[in-house]
């Protein structure tokens, strides 16, 4: 699971560069159909829906969803090896796990910030 969400990051990144080559895109297009360039260059970027038109959220909401499903996903790996070290506290492996998740989630911790 902590790989799917890793891997939507990725595919952020791929959307955001698609979404960048939007107008470029429309230039070329503009080109090959002989429609003069300047008309779309001359149009202010606010109305131009080729340009930033899912900016919010592929620069703020995107990576903070992304960031905060990973770290449910990491509090609830730790939470379920303490259930499991609490069935079994004898059991070597589960403290092992347990203390691998705790260092997983704190290292993610540190390098944490949000997008505003």
């Amino acid at each position: 699971m902590l790989l799917s969400i890793k891997n939507y990051d990725e595919l952020i990144e791929l959307v955001v560069e698609t979404e960048n080559n939007n107008e470029k895109d429309l230039l070329v297009l503009f080109e090959k159909l002989k429609i003069d360039k300047k008309l779309l260059e001359d149009l202010h970027y606010c109305d131009n829906p080729f340009i930033n038109r899912n900016w919010e959220f592929l620069n703020i909401g995107g990576p903070n969803i992304s960031k905060v499903s990973l770290i449910h996903m990491l509090q609830l790996k730790v939470k379920i090896y303490e259930l499991f070290v609490n069935n079994k506290p004898l059991n070597s492996e589960y403290t092992y796990q347990l203390s691998k998740a705790r260092k997983e989630l704190e290292e993610y911790h540190k390098g944490l910030c949000s997008h505003d």
